[in-house]
Order: C-alpha cells, then sequence, then structure tokens
C-alpha cells in the first residue's frame, strides 16, 4: 500500500472512530493467522488536559504501548495500540492523559463493553458471552461490575420517594447459605443484594440501600415471619409499618390443610390423591377437578373443616380497616379453636402472635409476590450459568439483569 492510500485508509479510520482531531491513526497491523487487527493511535499535540484538574498542560513523555479491545472488524478482533501522553503539574506529579475511548486502567473500549452488556442480557451468562465475543470470562465479569457500579453511581444521583420495600431470601449454594434480596413490591426492581439473612445481615443491607436511594419515606416493608428480618426492619426502620407477606399466610395455612388430610387418609381412602383439590383455588379447578373436589368437600372430613378454616381467614384481608380484621380475626381464632384441629390451632396462634404484620396488609396491601417472581427467575439465572460460586459475581448478576439499573457508558444506548 503506497503512502496515499495509507493515508486515506487512516483517515477513513480517524472518521469512524472519532477520538477526537489530535489522535491520528499511523498504521494498520493485520494478522490473519490469529484474525486480528491493530490499529495504532498517536496523539499529535503538544499539550494535553490534566485528567483531575484540566489543566492544559505540555507533554513531558508516553508511557509504553498499550492494547484496548474494540468492536471487530470484518469478523477480525480489533485492538486499539497507543502510547497514552504524560502531563507534568506544577508540583512534579505525572499523571498520565485520558484516552477517549476507554475508562482509565481497563484494556475495552466504551464500543466493546456496551457490545458486551448487550450481549450479556440476552444470553443470560458471563461464561456464553465470553464464548461469543471471544473474550475471558474475567474481562466479561469486570464489564458486568463496572456496568453495576456505574448503575449505581447514577441511581444514586436520582430523586427517589421508595415508600413500600420487600424483603425476601434465596438460596444461594446447596445447605444454609442464603443471601437476602430487598425489593421494590410493586415492579419487582431489585435494589440491593446481601449475603446471608442473620439480624445483622439485613441492617447491614438496609442501611447500603439507604445510602444509595434514601428509606427515610419507606412507609412498609412487606416479608415473611422470619424473626431477623422482623428485627431489622424495626431496628433500621422504625417509622416503617411491617407487612407479613399474604401468601406466605396462605402457605402455612395450606401446609396444615395438607398435614391434617394425609393424617387422615390413613382411615379414610376417599381422601387419597387429593392433595391438589385442597391446595388449589377453587377457581383454578378443571371441570373433573370440580367434581371430584365437590363430592370430597361434601363428605363429613376432618380436612373438610381444615380446608373451610384456611377458606374463611381469607376473608380478614377484605376488611375495610385493622379494627375490622381484628374483630374478623377473634371470631376466626375462636372458631379454629373450637374445632380442635392441632395443625390448624398452630397456624391460627402464629397467626396471632404476628397480628398486627398480618393486619397491615388492609392499610398497605404489598405483598412479597414479585420478590418470589425475581426469585424465580434468579433460578432461571442460576442454571443457565450453572451455578454461582462467589458471592459477588452472584450480586452482579442479580443486580445486572433485575436492578433495572442504567448500565452502558456516558453517551451509549
Amino acid at each position: 500500500m503506497n503512502k496515499n492510500s495509507m493515508r486515506e485508509v487512516s483517515e477513513l479510520f480517524e472518521h469512524l472512530l472519532n477520538f477526537g482531531d489530535e489522535w491520528k491513526v499511523t498504521n494498520l497491523a493485520v494478522d490473519d493467522a490469529q484474525r486480528q487487527v491493530e490499529v495504532h493511535v498517536k496523539y499529535t499535540a503538544s499539550t494535553a488536559k490534566h485528567p483531575e484538574t484540566g489543566d492544559l498542560l505540555p507533554i513531558y513523555d508516553h508511557r509504553h504501548p498499550r492494547r484496548w479491545r474494540h468492536l471487530n472488524i470484518m469478523q477480525y478482533q480489533t485492538w486499539i495500540v497507543c502510547s497514552l501522553p504524560r502531563v507534568k503539574n506544577a508540583a512534579g506529579k505525572v499523571t498520565t492523559v485520558a484516552a477517549p475511548w476507554a475508562e482509565a486502567n481497563q484494556r475495552c473500549t466504551f464500543w466493546f463493553e456496551a457490545l458486551a452488556i448487550e450481549v450479556a442480557q440476552l444470553t443470560k451468562s458471563p461464561t456464553k458471552t465470553a464464548v461469543f465475543l471471544q473474550s475471558s470470562y474475567d474481562v466479561i465479569t469486570g464489564i458486568l461490575d463496572r456496568a453495576v457500579a456505574r448503575g449505581i453511581e447514577r441511581r444514586n444521583e436520582q430523586d427517589h420517594s421508595v415508600r413500600t420495600l420487600s424483603l425476601d431470601e434465596k438460596a444461594f449454594r446447596r445447605g444454609h447459605d442464603y443471601i437476602t434480596i430487598v425489593s421494590c413490591p410493586q415492579t419487582g426492581q431489585v435494589y440491593d443484594v446481601g449475603m446471608g439473612r442473620k439480624q445483622s445481615d439485613a441492617q447491614e443491607l438496609l442501611e447500603a440501600v439507604d445510602r444509595q436511594i434514601g428509606l427515610d419515606q419507606v412507609e412498609a416493608v412487606s416479608m415473611d415471619m422470619w424473626k431477623a428480618y422482623i428485627n431489622s426492619v424495626e431496628s433500621s426502620l422504625p417509622q416503617a409499618r411491617i407487612v407479613h407477606d399474604k401468601f406466605h399466610v396462605i402457605a402455612w395455612l395450606n401446609k396444615a390443610v395438607d398435614q391434617v388430610r394425609r393424617a387422615e387418609a390413613k382411615s379414610k381412602p376417599e381422601l387419597k390423591n387429593t392433595r391438589y383439590l385442597w391446595l388449589k383455588n377453587q377457581q383454578n379447578h378443571s371441570d373433573k377437578q370440580a367434581e371430584n373436589f365437590k363430592r370430597v368437600s361434601q363428605l363429613n372430613l376432618v380436612t373438610a373443616q381444615a380446608w373451610r378454616s384456611k377458606e374463611n381467614f381469607k376473608a380478614l384481608y377484605e376488611q375495610n380497616s385493622p379494627i375490622e380484621g381484628y374483630h374478623y380475626f377473634c371470631q376466626w381464632f375462636e372458631e379454629v379453636a373450637s374445632k380442635g384441629i392441632t395443625a390448624c390451632k398452630k397456624v391460627a396462634q402464629m397467626c396471632q402472635t404476628h397480628l398486627l404484620g398480618i393486619l397491615n396488609y388492609i392499610n398497605y396491601p404489598i405483598t412479597n409476590s414479585r420478590a418470589e417472581q425475581v426469585n424465580s427467575k434468579i433460578q432461571q439465572l442460576k442454571s443457565i450459568s450453572k451455578g454461582y460460586r462467589n458471592f459477588g459475581n452472584f450480586r452482579t448478576a442479580i443486580l445486572f439483569y433485575f436492578g433495572k439499573l442504567d448500565l452502558y457508558p456516558q453517551g451509549f444506548p
């Protein structure tokens, strides 16, 4: 290639890269064996801005050449190669000038990071993203880490008026390793994730969320009846009402009904293979299930009594005020006690202990249903990536996919 042709190619790349008038393309090196292209760039001005102060200073020297991964050209891996200039301030401190194509100390251009973020959103897996982009797992996880940090920083700068939260747990690894997730009960947006589910773990996590978005205006927090979560909210958010998740309470009542059914089925063969008839909502029964349920529910069975107690409890959530709800619960509790069904009585006593949190639903109708949906999606994420051994990577993945963050470098969609 003659000089004129080379200059034309260089000008084309300068136009496409658009790094600025001071940055000139001086050479292109093509390696067909490795299927790589190196675009050599040089800073040609005699002065440059200090990256911290913005002062215009004379060029002191240049660093050793570095490489940055860029978007592929014609299926060839493309790298930007440059010896970045350095400037010296009045105090004699030498500082490297910022490259307009990448963050300091990173080896990927903003364009490559944006592409990696898009691909990761599609693949739901850092490993698959690394394979697709012919990069390494560490490079991709580094990009995801920076994207999440960038998104959290931008979220910090926004105006927030968070009034409700969900607090939920999720198994991290086999055994007894759990994470705690703070999210929005209306949208499912994950605010942050912390390791563990002890009171201290939850408090530390709530404090981190408070630093990000401010929790002074939180009025209610939805959760199950885990004592550590209750204590953490009472300590960290004393102004907030605790709302025990409605579906969690109903699940306990369902469990009691099933315990009664299993015990009674030993002497009542007609109860065998009817488990889901009692646990499933009637409106979700098929025609055959509805017919079978009508038959067994009309029999003089203890299971039927337990089921009616569970169904009657649901009306508590339809009361007009917590006071009405309290009176309704007292009647329901007496009815359950009079039937003497041990499994139901235990759940009734548990509800009595946590009655205030149950009644708070009437004024603050929030649940953990969105949080449970997110938990299900997180489980899918784990399956796609074949699990996460490192909590930091797991937290990054959850916030990357479910934090609804602004992940891209500045100026990118």
